[in-house]
């Protein structure tokens, strides 16, 4: 298995991965949004690529922040394949993150999740990620007037 960098030519690869995690996507939008991604140095896209497959993705985004000087670290997606679920590909794929997030100056990262991945938050607990949404609320408006 390799960590790397997503490629634009990944995107084929991505979008039934991007799919599985509940985000329907199509090779095209994954290989426009692997180009945007690819643009912006606060944000990396990560694949671990395993026998000529690319068998999972990790999305980070650092964010600066006005009310401290270390930006924050949020991975806004980790999937693996649902052939190589249970494989150590995911706890590498966090590993890097982690490892780029510090290289960045990030003390803190933290993860978003749906409620109903019930694995997932049992895996993120495992690498020491505490659920804290009791403490601080979460908003979300759509602005395009449709959901």
């Amino acid at each position: 298995m390799m960590i790397r960098d997503c490629r634009p030519q990944d995107g084929p690869d991505i979008a039934p991965l991007l799919t599985q995690l509940g985000y329907p996507t199509s090779p095209e939008q994954a290989t426009r949004r692997v180009h945007q991604w690819a643009a912006d140095p606060e944000r990396h896209l990560l694949v671990a690529h395993v026998e000529q497959t690319v068998a999972g993705l990790a999305a980070l985004c650092l964010i600066p922040l006005i009310h401290r000087d270390q930006p924050l670290a949020r991975l806004v997606a980790l999937v693996v394949d649902d052939r190589h679920r249970g494989t150590e590909i995911g706890h590498a794929l966090l590993d890097r993150a982690e490892q780029l997030a510090r290289q960045s100056g990030c003390d803190e990262m933290e993860i978003t999740s749906n409620r109903g991945r019930d694995r997932a938050h049992r895996f993120y607990r495992s690498h020491g990620y505490d659920d804290w949404c009791e403490q601080s609320a979460r908003f979300r408006k759509h602005l395009s007037g449709t959901r």
